[in-house]
């Protein structure tokens, strides 16, 4: 899956892959648990240390859109719902069975 996230090759991220081992909780994800669903306010953000999940998004005339991934060794969060409190704009579900750090806006 390296054709995906390109953006976490430009930079190390070994010191917040540390940071979300040491304090965060890892927590298991079935296939099709839900991370977040969309209009709910992001609590966690997440270092996937095993998985797949997907982002979608429902417009307004009911469908959905597929909009990224987080695969094993990258991020899973809906940032601007995490940082603002605000409603996510995505649902973020499990495609597989997933292990996760999750960490919350205080820890970060």
């Amino acid at each position: 899956m390296n054709d995906f996230n390109t953006y976490l090759n430009n930079l190390d991220y070994s010191h917040v892959k540390d940071l979300f081992a040491r304090k965060g909780i890892l927590r298991t994800y079935h296939k099709k648990d839900f991370f977040i669903r969309q209009n709910e306010v992001e609590r966690f953000a997440g270092w996937v240390k095993h998985g797949t999940f997907q982002y979608t998004h429902i417009e307004e005339e009911g469908e959905e859109h597929i909009v990224g991934y987080a695969f094993t060794d990258e991020f899973v969060c809906d940032y601007s719902s995490f940082m603002k409190s605000c409603l996510s704009a995505v649902s973020i579900q499990a495609l597989t069975d997933c292990s996760v750090y999750e960490i919350s806006r205080h820890d970060i």
